[in-house]
């Protein structure tokens, strides 16, 4: 008897894992260039993609029960595996600006957002503008890095005085931005806070620029999801727990977890 009780549970055991739903997953397109903490970068020794970005929407995965798979791209190449894998379906979510070989009328924004970065002009202390206000700027050439000058149709209360800025060049990151302002090819630049903060640490830079008040505007973190990939079942959810932890600092929290821990991460680079 005992012999046929056990093939018998084990068969009702292996009805109920197949009885469990499968979890869905999301492919989550995201545009990279170089390292960009507290928001995004490479661990030194996994040389596996971190940060406050990716935290945030693993926590709101976790909470939904689905779960994530990250696909990182150039924004500034022509990206056309980038097309052949969203036409083939391989890529559910875009964050950030839509590329421009997707075809947008395939894609919805999502109203909700995990994280709004404020942006600020900064200069170098020793320039006369560090002694001027905003207002200034527009008698002097800017310099921005793509991934900000891409997200610019986003931005939100923006400054009166972000209009009358003369057309801003662009560089690939913060790296380049700087080499612009050294090199005395442009007067200024606009980044956003937290990451220029870690940027100018890194660099030994903290005491040679100025971050400017106040802000001139706030860019908040798009999502546009690809109509038929079933991510409208969890829209209601993830709508909500944006609203909630960006209310209650949960967000915040994610943010300020990543920035110590790049920062113990120079700290540890400077020791070796």
């Amino acid at each position: 008897m005992r012999l046929l009780i056990l093939p018998a549970v084990f068969f009702l055991f292996c009805q109920q894992l197949s009885a469990q739903p499968a979890i869905q997953t999301f492919t989550i397109a995201v545009p990279f260039i170089r390292d960009a903490p507290p928001f995004m970068w490479k661990a030194p020794n996994s040389k596996k993609m971190i940060g406050s970005t990716i935290d945030s929407y693993e926590l709101i995965a976790q909470q939904q029960d689905y779960q994530l798979q990250w696909y990182f791209y150039s924004p500034d190449k022509n990206n056309a595996q980038l097309l052949k894998d969203y036409q083939a379906k391989k890529i559910d979510i875009f964050l950030d600006a839509i590329p421009q070989v997707i075809p947008y009328q395939s894609l919805r924004q999502v109203d909700a957002y995990v994280s709004s970065i404020s942006l600020h002009a900064f200069v170098p202390m020793d320039s006369t503008l560090s002694n001027l206000t905003i207002a200034s700027l527009t008698q002097y050439t800017g310099v921005v890095p793509l991934m900000i000058k891409l997200d610019e149709p986003y931005m939100t209360n923006k400054h009166a005085i972000f209009e009358q800025l003369s057309p801003l060049l662009t560089v690939r990151d913060m790296t380049e931005t700087l080499t612009m302002i050294q090199q005395e090819k442009a007067d200024y630049s606009i980044a956003e806070r937290a990451s220029l903060s870690i940027l100018l640490r890194e660099n030994g830079l903290h005491d040679q620029y100025q971050i400017m008040e106040p802000a001139l505007g706030n860019i908040n973190n798009i999502m546009h999801y690809r109509l038929g990939s079933e991510f409208e079942n969890y829209l209601e959810g993830f709508n909500k727990l944006c609203t909630l932890f960006n209310t209650n600092g949960r967000f915040n929290h994610i943010k300020e977890k990543n920035m110590r821990l790049y920062l113990n991460e120079i700290r540890h680079k400077k020791k070796l």
